[in-house]
């Protein structure tokens, strides 16, 4: 099956658009100095052809299902697009753009990227996981630290509408914590999210 799944995905992996030197430098600067956590936005991030390829394989393809807790409301995907080919290999066949960009996200190339920009050390290729999560109106991710186990850096790829505005909503909010270590009530910093970053 593995022979099958390759051959679908001829097309080599989109690769993360480069940075050269400088902008690796600058990325890394405004990354250590970013409050109240370290974060870069890359944009773009991927090639936006295959990037749309892979959209419209997300949306008309995987199927997620809703999960709500204390802490999300969601619509998640079941299965992990890292071992997808094992867990469900028929979705695999009806998604080679989708695995292409997992692909370039996974690749040699991208970790030592993340790498050189976060300083966070060698990223483990079979420590790595990613998984598709749709948020509908209402739909949240409230705060948290982000902290699990092993976790060196988490990063989110946003396939939302091209035209996506600030005012669609989603936006990535980062909160300071307060003197007794729990978060701040308001957020410090908003990300909005944007096609392709």
């Amino acid at each position: 099956m593995a022979e099958l799944d390759r051959s679908k995905r001829a097309r080599p992996a989109p690769a993360l658009a480069p940075l050269d030197d400088a902008e690796i430098e600058a990325k890394s600067q405004t990354y250590a100095a970013a409050q109240p956590f370290p974060h870069v936005v890359l944009r773009p991030a991927i090639d936006d052809d295959e990037l749309r390829a892979a959209r419209r394989e997300a949306v008309h393809e995987l199927r997620a299902d809703y999960k709500e807790t204390d802490l999300f409301k969601v619509y998640q995907v079941p299965q992990d697009l890292g071992t997808i080919e094992r867990a469900a290999p028929d979705l695999a066949q009806k998604a080679p753009a989708l695995l292409r960009v997992r692909d370039a996200l996974y690749a040699p190339r991208t970790r030592a990227l993340v790498e050189k920009v976060t300083g966070c050390g060698a990223i483990d290729p079979d420590k790595m996981d990613l998984s598709a999560n749709v948020y509908a109106k209402g739909g949240h991710l409230l705060c948290h630290d982000d902290v699990i186990g092993s976790r060196l850096v988490s990063f989110v790829l946003y396939l939302v509408d091209e035209d996506w505005g600030e005012p669609d909503g989603g936006a990535f909010e980062l909160y300071a914590k307060g003197d007794d270590g729990e978060p701040e009530p308001r957020p410090c910093a908003r990300l909005y999210c944007a096609w392709n970053s």
